[in-house]
């Protein structure tokens, strides 16, 4: 199987379109040795970035196929990570109820505007599975983004610390050209820890501005590429972890 896709982190907060076996495409115009200390902010009072107009053609395949997301009502919505100056999230208390201040995001009330973004996980347990970040990526396979009409090949959602690929999106899952995902998340039956995770749904969901990895800021990429975003969880397509993210979220044939 030969085809393109692009890795949406968050569901259009920051996201890339790569051909599978160019993957080195990945590396950071920012050095790391070069990147200043970090900084961290209030989860809820990041300015997020603007969606640049898209001008190549990977640019013009990612705002033509970005998902449509979904959120349950009573787990957190989606939030900038980072800001132009490079001050990443402080993220959640990772005890509380799972929606504790952590609904209506002041900088996008109607849901669109939003990228470069995690959904905090607070599952509202009392365990080390806690995490004051989260991050959930959809990537949308196509048959090749350079042609006048791509067509959608596969789409792969992570499902705990996984993916989960299936091949073309039923029509009842696509509104136009967008995949409509959900997120939600499964409780274990000792209710000790849950499980975050995307699924393909029904439902049309709401749009968020999408910005590609090489046109953030260079502070920006270089605190997402340093933050340590906590215990087990990892920032899919920074210059550590995007090549395996890709090859993870790769359709089998």
């Amino acid at each position: 199987m030969k085809i393109a896709g692009f890795l949406c982190v968050a569901l259009a907060g920051i996201t890339t379109v790569v051909d599978h076996a160019t993957a080195k495409e990945a590396i950071s115009e920012a050095p790391l040795k070069s990147c200043p200390p970090l900084k961290t902010i209030d989860h809820d009072k990041i300015q997020p970035f603007p969606q640049p107009p898209p001008v190549t053609i990977a640019e013009k395949a990612a705002v033509k196929f970005k998902p449509r997301l979904t959120i349950k009502p009573h787990l957190c919505d989606a939030y900038p990570a980072v800001t132009r100056d490079g001050r990443v999230s402080g993220g959640l208390r990772p005890t509380g109820p799972t929606d504790g201040q952590c609904k209506g995001n002041p900088m996008d009330l109607k849901f669109t505007g939003v990228q470069i973004e995690e959904i905090p996980d607070n599952d509202g347990t009392e365990d080390k599975y806690n995490h004051r970040h989260g991050w959930q990526t959809c990537a949308v396979w196509l048959n090749n983004p350079a042609i006048k009409n791509p067509t959608i090949e596969a789409v792969s959602v992570s499902v705990s610390s996984v993916f989960v690929s299936k091949g073309p999106p039923a029509r009842s899952n696509l509104d136009g050209t967008a995949v409509k995902v959900r997120y939600f998340r499964t409780v274990s039956p000792n209710h000790m820890y849950a499980n975050y995770e995307l699924e393909l749904t029904d439902v049309v969901g709401g749009f968020q501005d999408l910005i590609m990895w090489q046109q953030l800021t260079d502070e920006a990429r270089c605190a997402l590429n340093l933050k340590d975003w906590g215990n087990e969880v990892k920032m899919p397509i920074n210059d550590e972890n995007f090549k395996t993210s890709l090859k993870e979220a790769f359709p089998s044939k």
